[in-house]
């Protein structure tokens, strides 16, 4: 019966439009109303490196009953959380913390006791609980919590990131945590119907001047002020924004990359706190010899974009190994493998493989089990006189991370090894990968979409060829003396100063009675010749902070962190390794041990205020002796509250992959929902595909072959300065993943490899075939008698001009190619030591500026008398070899359609037009050296543009084609028929204003209809081509709140649905009754759900064609543009399969039933018009004529 409730539940869904679609999440909630968070407010207040936040979540009770609200969130890992409190009924009632036995028997006491209660819990340094316990009907409640950080800044000059997390990931494995708190363990409850909501406004102050503010997660309002430009207001630019993803906030700044020391009074402690920044900015040029092992999760969770960027950045960086380094890579999931037995020698059969492994992955590993990886890399030997680097890619989402620190932080002190960490995703734990980057001595970086992975990764690695730095100390002394503090007279967090690496920040506090500031560093380090060099580092950038709690909260937070982490000032002392000792001798220490740093964190957490996993802010707002006798009498409130959940939003719900095996990731749900898995699938990529840029897509030509293909097309668009920046980056990337994937392992490109797909689109078929008979002569002389001498030259052309690229047309991307050009001229300088030879770089460059040259002697002899350029003259000579043959052919096709419908002198006109246009755009991307041809350029542009100047006035309607002409090149792509548009618009204009609002409406009409098929159902749509009943459904709980001018369309849509699933619903009862297998089930629900999904399509195309009979001249053409008529084909296939394949006809025998016309009810057409009444009977009835007849014959 379990299953036959959840069928008929999303059968209700129709009907309702998903109102009560929360209900299934928890058992004492039934509507949407009682869902009591409404929105969440943030204030941040930063200051160079730090950060003050403000958090204001509003609770209101909207049911009748009196609840007890619980909701799960996440908060930056590094906060220190420093006050609570609640506003209720204009009193505000601050909270103080208690041990977490202490504030639950107090909470539990006062919620039964009818008072009002609140309690923040930290379950994990990143997730965090309130309950608001005994929340009245329709009272509101502002609880808000305030806390400190760090700005996130990596390894990167001059940056820092403002991170706020808004969702906690569902998270692999058990939840292990002990606390005695009031934590409701394991993943919170997620849904997509919630719509509280989220606003942020983010202050900053920094030292130096502000260059820039990046928000790769949302958009945003930036406003620069101050004399120096330091200071700035973010706020989010659209005015609703859900809870549904990070908000990440990017700013670069000068003076950030200078050591700082802040010192803070606190009138109330009595003590003083410091903050050492520290930056080394030393100049070192030798470079280690590294073993690099990249451990890469394979989780099903990092499926879509993440394993797409993952992909791209791996590529990119086995390219950019040194050459003399091993390397190795690890994949893991529920299991693990490695691509070698341990690491090997990088040339190229082994990159070659890499690549291979890369291009297979595919995020079907299913859980995420980290550690045991990491301890067969630690089991693996270190190669001698290499360091050892290890990459760690994740998503993060694992709830057992203490074991995994462990064991980074004993392997990374035992062999000297280094792990960065990379975090990816929208939710990602912070925790996470900061904790396991700091306790293996490396970075964290953390990378979301819609950023560039490989950039950071490149960051990392070109940090990792530089030697690190770790013996150093750090001593304090008193401000004002030169007198150095003894180490029992402060605390210190870290306890054991960090590697030091060059340009990365790191943070450094005391604690003290006194006001300390850091002695003067001597660094000392090694180059690889084994000479030292040693360098001093003074601070005199002294800033003060009057009875402040900022540093202190941060100092205090850290020295929570090193007691969790085992790196505290206790876990180095003579009596924790005395009773290690005593443990190792069979007596139980363990438990004393662990008991002695609960206390140390509990004692640090009460004494500074601030949260820790064995601590709980509570507080009570007790009620007056009126609010008591009220509620005696009021029988409508309980004196039990109501527990509510409140759900996540953002993430789909999952079932727990706590035992879940290695499998091959597939979306695929079976008929009872008990082994489904859905995983993160963004609700913003659902839902924002909007109408009418889909019914504009239809209509456009793409003027790239091959998305995935570098071309002609591209390259034009790199070398304009106003292209569209978006399709601009598109292009870059294109070229530069094409031009990579052929660099040999030593930084050698070969000019074989480079003619067709790369030199041939950049400079020309002419300039390709140059070069390969030059390559051809080389091979006729030479190939027979020294054939070494053909590679080597095949290599150092080719090498020579891929240089030449990167500079050129790949300037936005230095970060990412530096390392690998870097490479190409280390092997380029390597040929010219051993065997000198004449620069064949510069004739290549001789060679490249001739071909330009050409262009424009070609131009100018071409040029009309009065300065334009004939289009149907230049198109074969000029145009098909700079713009490639789609670009000019779709221009001429746009020609010959205006020739129908001008006169012959307008034709000219128009002729001359397109040609001078295109050949403007030639003339002002092409850079020339000589002085003479810049002039010559100069002048052709000039008489150009006052040829277009003068003949659009004198015909305005071909400034606006200009603009169409225009913004074709900039993004790579044109509207079908753009003057042939204009004249029609024209024509109707004069014409036909009255039929003007009746084709708005067909035109809306369809739009709906296709938004129907493609994002309600085709996005469900299985590979196979089948559709599937729980896919309808779950789109159709999209669909409230979302009608807009499309409602009339959903109604119909609802309906239909309706009235078939009547039909399926037999079928769900009779397989309940039947005691169906999961596999019947899974038959029906994957054969019904496509009949269905067919059935609505042919609703839809009959009563489209019906509306827009007189614009279509042919039916089936526009059924295949317009109405995704090959996905449904493909559906009618897999049926057909369906019901022809031999080891269906068990399943046919029991569960087919013939599809008759459902029963229609007379009440769903009441509101409908008589020609709506009419276009569905008629369809209907053919299309269910259609269909019963189709399966009669199969």
């Amino acid at each position: 019966m379990k299953h036959l409730f959840i069928f008929k539940f999303l059968f209700l869904l129709c009907v309702l439009f998903t109102r009560n679609s929360l209900a299934n999440l928890y058992k004492e909630s039934d509507t949407l109303n009682e869902i009591p968070l409404d929105k969440v407010i943030v204030y941040s207040k930063s200051k160079d490196t730090l950060a003050e936040v403000y958090v204001q979540q509003t609770y209101i009770n909207n049911s009748e009953d009196t609840i007890e609200a619980i909701y799960k969130f996440p908060l930056d890992s590094e906060a220190s959380v420093q006050s609570f409190e609640a506003d209720v009924d204009g009193q505000t009632i601050k909270a103080k913390i208690y041990k977490n036995n202490e504030a639950n028997k107090l909470y539990e006491q006062e919620v039964e006791n009818g008072n009002m209660a609140f309690t923040l819990t930290e379950e994990y340094n990143d997730v965090f609980q309130v309950n608001v316990g005994y929340l009245k009907p329709k009272q509101t409640v502002h609880i808000k919590l305030v806390y400190v950080t760090e700005l996130n800044s990596g390894n990167e000059n001059n940056k820092v990131s403002f991170i706020l997390p808004n969702i906690i990931a569902p998270r692999y494995g058990s939840n292990n945590s002990t606390t005695d708190s009031k934590i409701i363990k394991g993943n919170p409850v997620y849904s997509e119907n919630v719509d509280y909501t989220l606003s942020v406004d983010v202050e900053l102050e920094m030292s130096g001047k502000i260059n820039s503010i990046e928000s790769p997660s949302h958009e945003v309002n930036t406003e620069i002020s101050g004399d120096k430009k330091n200071k700035a207001l973010v706020t989010l630019k659209s005015k609703k924004v859900y809870l549904d993803k990070d908000f990440i906030l990017t700013i670069e700044a000068e003076e950030l990359n200078t050591s700082k020391v802040f010192i803070e009074y606190n009138e109330e402690l009595k003590s003083y706190a410091s903050l050492l920044t520290l930056k080394p900015n030393l100049i070192q040029t030798d470079k280690l010899k590294v073993e690099i092992i990249f451990l890469i999760d394979q989780s099903g969770s990092m499926h879509g974009w993440k394993l797409d960027y993952l992909k791209d950045a791996l590529n990119l960086f086995l390219k950019s190994m040194p050459v003399d380094c091993y390397f190795n890579i690890v994949k893991f999931g529920s299991l693990f493998e490695s691509l070698f037995e341990k690491s090997v020698k990088y040339d190229e059969e082994s990159l070659n493989k890499a690549v291979e492994y890369v291009k297979e992955m595919d995020a079907s590993m299913g859980g995420t089990e980290m550690k045991d990886p990491l301890e067969y890399i630690y089991s693996t030997e270190i190669q001698e006189g290499y360091n050892r680097s290890i990459f760690l890619l994740t998503d993060g989402e694992i709830w057992d991370v203490e074991p995994v620190i462990d064991l980074v932080r004993e392997n990374s002190e035992k062999q000297n090894s280094v792990l960065y960490t990379f975090g990816i995703g929208k939710s990602v734990s912070h925790y996470l990968v900061k904790s396991i980057a700091r306790n293996g001595h490396g970075m964290s970086l953390f990378v979301t979409e819609g950023e560039r992975l490989e950039e950071k990764v490149l960051l990392q690695l070109k940090n990792v060829l530089i030697p690190f730095i770790q013996d150093y100390t750090i001593s304090w002394k008193e401000k004002g003396t030169t007198t150095i503090v003894k180490e029992d007279e402060f605390e210190q967090t870290p306890y054991k100063p960090p590697f030091l690496r060059l340009g990365s920040r790191y943070s450094i506090y005391t604690i003290s009675d006194k006001p300390l500031i850091p002695s003067p560093i001597e660094i000392t380090y090694k180059y690889n010749d084994g000479t030292k060099k040693s360098e001093t580092l003074i601070f005199d950038n002294i800033k003060e902070l009057k009875n402040g709690k900022l540093i202190h909260s941060l100092a205090a937070s850290n020295l929570i962190k090193d007691l969790q982490e085992g790196t505290s000032q206790y876990h180095y002392s003579e009596e924790y390794k005395n009773r290690l000792d005593n443990e190792e001798e069979g007596k139980k220490e363990v438990p004393a041990i662990i008991e002695k740093i609960k206390e140390k964190i509990i004692d640090i957490s009460l004494k500074y205020q601030i949260m820790s996993k064995y601590t709980t802010f509570l507080c009570v707002k007790e009620n007056s002796e009126e609010e008591n006798n009220a509620t005696s009498n009021d029988d409508k409130i309980s004196k039990k509250p109501k527990k509510v959940i409140v759900p996540s939003k953002g993430i789909p719900m999952i079932k727990d992959r706590t035992n879940q095996k290695i499998v091959t990731y597939q979306k695929r749900r079976t008929f009872s929902g008990d082994t489904y898995i859905t995983r993160d699938v963004s609700a913003e990529k659902l839902l924002s595909s909007d109408d009418n840029s889909n019914n504009q897509n239809n209509q456009e030509i793409h003027f790239r072959e091959n998305e995935t293909k570098f071309d002609v097309s591209d390259i034009n668009l790199i070398k304009m300065e106003n292209a569209d920046p978006e399709e601009k980056r598109k292009s870059e990337r294109l070229l530069f993943n094409n031009l990579i994937k052929y660099q040999n392992f030593d930084g050698s490109f070969k000019l074989s490899d480079l003619l067709t797909s790369i030199i041939g689109p950049i400079y020309g078929e002419e300039f390709s075939k140059e070069w390969k008979k030059e390559l051809d002569a080389i091979k006729t002389n030479y190939e027979n008698v020294y054939p070494a001498i053909v590679d080597q030259f095949d290599k150092l052309i080719g090498t020579s001009i891929a240089c030449i690229i990167f500079t050129d047309y790949l300037g936005n991307l230095k970060n990412e190619w530096e390392l690998v050009k870097e490479k190409s001229e280390n092997w380029l300088n390597q040929q010219q030591r051993q065997n000198p030879m004449n620069d064949i770089r510069q004739k290549i460059l001789i060679s490249i500026n001739q071909k330009k040259e050409h262009l424009l002697n070609s131009l100018k002899m071409l040029q009309n008398e009065d300065g334009s350029f004939t289009f149907t003259i230049i198109k074969d000579l000029i145009l098909d070899k700079y713009y490639g043959k789609i670009i000019s052919e779709e221009w001429y096709k746009e020609l010959k359609e205006i020739e129908s419908q001008t006169l012959p002198i307008q034709m000219e006109q128009f002729n001359k037009f397109i040609g001078s246009v295109l050949t403007l755009n030639i003339l002002k991307n092409e850079k020339f050296e000589d002085e003479k041809y810049k002039e010559i350029n100069q002048g052709l542009i000039k008489a150009l543009e006052e040829w277009i100047n003068k003949t659009e006035k004198q015909n305005p309607l071909l400034s606006k084609f200009n603009q169409d002409l225009e913004g074709s090149l900039q993004s790579n792509k044109k509207r079908k028929s753009i003057m042939n548009n204009y004249l029609s618009d024209k024509d109707k204009d004069n014409n036909n204003n009255d039929n003007n609002d009746d084709n708005n409406n067909k035109d809306n009409t369809l739009t709906c209809y296709q938004d129907i098929l493609k994002n309600r159902l085709i996005s469900g749509q299985e590979a196979s081509g089948s559709f599937t009943i729980y896919s309808i459904l779950g789109k159709l709980q999209e669909m409230e709140g979302n009608q807009g001018a499309c409602q009339k369309e959903y109604e119909h849509y609802t309906k239909w649905l309706n009235e078939w699933f009547t039909e399926v619903n037999k079928l769900a009862e009779l397989s309940d009754k039947d005691n169906a297998t999961d596999e019947e089930k899974k038959f029906i629900n994957e054969l019904w759900g496509t009949l269905v999904a067919l059935h609505i399509q042919k609703e839809i195309t009959d009563n489209i064609i019906k509306i827009k009979n007189d614009s279509i001249s042919d039916i089936e053409t526009f059924k295949k543009e317009f109405l995704y008529q090959e996905d449904f084909d493909k559906a009618e296939k897999w049926v057909k399969e369906c019901l022809n394949d031999p080891k269906n006809i068990p399943f046919l025998s029991k569960w087919w039933i013939d599809p008759k016309e459902p029963s229609k009810s007379k009440e769903t057409t009441t509101n409908t018009s008589k020609e709506e009444k009419t276009i569905d009977k008629e369809t209907t009835t053919k299309i269910n004529k259609s269909t019963t007849s189709s399966h009669d014959e199969l």
